[in-house]
């Protein structure tokens, strides 16, 4: 019986690399499709009602004040845009770079 010696780990090694599991544009896909993700739920959320009624932020009553606020949320609105900038700018560069490689 192994008890996790070095033929245990020879066993379970990883036997392909990691560039092709993951490809090199998988990563700044998944990045850019987060911050898609991301951005449409910060955009959409602070004006729902699950902003409104959220019991985590408005256990204190400064921060329910805080939350309640048309600047805060439109703030954080804000952020989702930028979200959403970042990961159009990133798919178009992935969409260029892949066509770039093609030709």
């Amino acid at each position: 019986m192994s008890n996790g010696g070095p033929e245990t780990a020879r066993r379970f090694a990883i036997r392909y690399p990691l560039s092709a599991i993951f490809p090199n544009v998988s990563i700044p896909l998944f990045f850019a499709l987060y911050c898609l993700e991301a951005g449409v739920f910060f955009v959409i959320v602070p004006w729902t009602r699950v902003w409104t009624i959220n019991p985590i932020l408005h256990h204190n009553l400064t921060l329910a004040m805080w939350v309640d606020n048309p600047f805060v949320r439109g703030f954080v609105s804000g952020i989702g845009v930028i979200h959403l900038l970042i990961g159009a700018k990133d798919i178009v560069r992935i969409n260029r770079e892949r066509k770039e490689a093609q030709q």
